[in-house]
């Protein structure tokens, strides 16, 4: 960020009192404003499996790939922007466009045993640990 937060106030009144520069005041807001991390992620762990959740509103099933690799799974995709060609935003917090999140594990996982399924815009994996990797007791005879 090119300017601190003290600065922006400022900057935005200046900005607001001249019309023209309004688009510009506009854009500072935005710019100044975080952005979390997209799409938000749930991760739970339980006796033999995680469960992963990734909240996708506005995503297509066919703009989204999942993949895992070892303890990482991949999401990648694009939230594609609706079509607005008479209209004209005053504001936008919903961000658009590809993304791609890597998330790793503690554990590797049995990626042929992963199950998804997506309801109300929210993807959950079903990722069961990988047997061989899960501790076991030793019986001494």
């Amino acid at each position: 960020m090119f300017f601190n937060r003290r600065m922006y106030p400022r900057m935005h009144n200046l900005f607001l009192e001249t019309p023209h520069w309004q688009e510009v005041g506009r854009l500072l807001e935005a710019m100044t404003q975080e952005q979390p991390m997209f799409p938000a992620l749930k991760l739970v762990e339980q006796k033999d499996r995680f469960v992963l959740e990734a909240r996708l509103p506005g995503v297509e099933n066919e703009d989204l790939h999942v993949s895992v690799q070892g303890k990482t799974v991949y999401l990648e995709g694009e939230r594609k922007a609706p079509e607005t060609s008479n209209s004209r935003y005053h504001r936008q917090e919903r961000g658009f466009g590809s993304f791609r999140r890597a998330l790793t594990l503690p554990m590797d996982i049995d990626a042929n045993a992963v199950r998804a399924s997506r309801e109300d815009g929210i993807l959950r994996l079903d990722l069961p640990k990988n047997q061989e990797m899960m501790p076991r007791a030793i019986k001494i005879n």
